[in-house]
């Protein structure tokens, strides 16, 4: 029993969860051995550089915020930081019900993510490490937000965020395709859809002479 809370708590962590992820595609490639360890240990200190790094960002922008509240006094009027990174990191950070749906949502949304990409045509395997973990974060705080237990938050947003990464650089793939001019890469991010609609507005107003690197 102790040994299932351990597992339990750990797969609350993020930088875990991606490393698990990193470490069962290396040995899925039948990379070397030094290659599987190193990448899974870079993977894991990566996220975890970043999130102290979010940390000193967000201590830094609330001085800012204070002098907004200060400046712009109004009835009900607060100021909050829209950083994507930072507001995941500070949810994740208070840990509770929230902390474990995110890191659950991660898990078993990539699960979900993995057999969709195996089972149906969108074959596309989301390797955007820090977005794996914000879209996981949005799911989640969504579901949560609507009052619902955790076991309906992490099924809930397991299979929208699983959906979102394999579905989103399918549909901007005809975009990737021109712009590379193969089929060997796609896009992760979580503004596809504002690029894909900014291909679809592209087709009907601009000119396919005229490129962005000109100007």
């Amino acid at each position: 029993m102790g040994i299932f809370v351990f597992i339990v708590e750990l797969i609350r962590i993020p930088a875990v969860v991606l490393g698990i992820i990193a470490l069962i595609g290396l040995l899925m490639q039948r990379k070397p051995v030094g290659e599987v360890v190193s990448g899974t240990l870079k993977t894991v200190l990566g996220l975890l550089i970043m999130s102290v790094g979010i940390g000193a960002l967000i201590n830094a922008l609330v001085p800012i915020q204070k002098m907004f509240e200060v400046g712009i006094p109004a009835a009900g009027f607060q100021t909050f930081v829209t950083f994507d990174e930072g507001v995941v990191g500070a949810v994740q950070a208070k840990g509770g019900e929230i902390g474990a749906a995110i890191g659950w949502t991660m898990f078993f949304g990539y699960v979900v993510h993995i057999l969709l990409a195996r089972f149906t045509k969108f074959r596309y395997i989301y390797l955007t490490g820090h977005m794996i973990w914000i879209h996981a974060g949005a799911f989640a705080i969504l579901f949560y937000s609507f009052g619902l237990p955790l076991f309906w938050v992490v099924l809930l947003a397991s299979i929208v965020d699983g959906a979102y990464m394999t579905l989103a650089p399918a549909l901007a793939q005809p975009f990737m395709v021109k712009i590379t001019g193969n089929d060997a890469i796609a896009f992760g991010h979580g503004q596809t859809s504002l690029n894909v609609i900014a291909g679809w507005v592209g087709k009907l107003i601009g000119n396919p002479k005229e490129s962005a690197e000109d100007l």
